[in-house]
């Protein structure tokens, strides 16, 4: 049987925490919130876990589920100054500098100590109500932290087993005598390669930060198999507190990337924008888009996603800022258009949608388009009934 928290009325909140926030999803009734309740850092006092319960219970007793999550990478100062947070955890590039971007930083889900602090926050959200879980920037922010270089040593030596020590020292200089030796590399034995061994180094480690773990010839690369085996272990070890605690909760994780294929743990469901300005459809901007002529395409491209997949299940949602943001532009009626559009392919996929209420400013959709929301919503409901 199919999970059934991804059957029927599938809503989207950016972050449910207060009465009107309440108020907004009870408008529509849904069946559930997906990733409503989503985790960037440590809540503030004002977000704290335990002060949103009440809302939780109100939002259940209704009937509806309410889904979270969190980011597998981004915390804030909060997190840091937390007595159960290890500052070594803390993501650093080649220089050892820790990486900021406006008010977050970022850890590392390639240390064993920084999983299980994420695991005990989502491990919090169910006990108090939560039924879904959903995993974002599963690729980390991995740049160069000391367990992520214990796992390249690793891979590294397993991928050319039988090479000798001078090639080692011919590929990789000294670096390349440590890595045979099985002695601990460091962020300063990469930065002192000569050009042409760096280069060959970052053959094989990817390009660091891009999503699809490849290299600049792409091919696999180290990130590749780093990303695939750091969700595995994520998803395996946060099954397994659940179970422990006598908790159940759906699993899920954001976009296609082929190192999410052939988990062993396999998540219950993968959300995903349709194709977009990645693939040069523009609908989420032009109110002259020709929906229609690029049907074909579209369906083509999510059809082969899906097959990959199979057996997990596939959830569209317009999301992922750009799109969105773009989208929320659009005249009331051209959104219900676009809404429609993607609702009836993903029928005709058989996968489900999520319809996302408002944006970060708290603007809701236009009265064409709640009332699409409405009147789709019911229908969905009925269908699972």
């Amino acid at each position: 049987m199919a999970n059934t928290n991804y059957k029927g009325c599938l809503l989207f909140l950016d972050d449910f925490k207060n009465t009107s926030d309440l108020d907004l999803a009870l408008s529509y009734s849904p069946n559930i919130l997906l990733r409503s309740w989503y985790r960037w850092g440590e809540p503030s006092s004002q977000k704290s876990y335990q002060k949103r319960k009440k809302n939780v219970t109100k939002l259940l007793l209704r009937g509806i589920k309410l889904g979270g999550g969190t980011s597998l990478s981004i915390v804030n100062q909060l997190d840091m100054q937390s007595p159960s947070f290890n500052l070594s955890w803390l993501t650093i590039n080649l220089e050892g500098k820790v990486i900021k971007k406006k008010n977050y930083s970022y850890a590392t889900i390639s240390s064993p100590g920084f999983r299980t602090y994420l695991i005990e926050k989502l491990i919090q959200q169910v006990k108090l109500g939560v039924s879904e879980l959903h995993l974002g920037e599963t690729a980390g922010k991995i740049n160069f932290d000391n367990w992520t270089l214990a796992y390249f040593s690793d891979w590294i030596f397993k991928k050319y087993p039988n090479k000798s020590k001078l090639w080692w020292y011919q590929q990789f200089g000294n670096l390349g005598l440590k890595l045979i030796s099985s002695k601990k590399i460091s962020r300063n034995d990469i930065r002192t390669l000569k050009k042409l061994q760096k280069n060959r180094l970052f053959l094989e480690w990817g390009i660091v930060n891009n999503w699809k773990g490849i290299n600049k010839n792409k091919e696999k690369s180290f990130l590749f198999y780093l990303y695939h085996r750091n969700l595995n272990l994520f998803i395996m070890e946060l099954r397994h507190q659940l179970k422990l605690n006598k908790l159940s909760a759906s699993i899920d994780v954001w976009g296609f990337a082929d190192w999410i294929l052939d988990l062993e743990n396999k998540p219950d469901a993968v959300i995903t924008t349709p194709p977009d300005g990645r693939w040069g459809f523009n609908w989420d901007k032009d109110i002259s888009f020709d929906l229609k002529k690029n049907k074909k395409r579209i369906k083509s491209i999510l059809k082969k996603e899906i097959e990959k997949l199979s057996p997990t299940q596939v959830v569209l949602m317009i999301d992922h800022s750009k799109p969105f943001y773009e989208f929320a532009k659009l005249p009331d009626k051209r959104q219900v258009k676009v809404l429609n559009y993607f609702s009836n392919i993903s029928n005709e996929l058989s996968i489900n949608f999520v319809v996302r209420t408002y944006t970060h400013k708290k603007s809701q959709l236009g009265d064409f388009t709640k009332n699409w929301l409405r009147k789709t919503c019911e229908i969905k409901k009925n269908e699972i009934n």
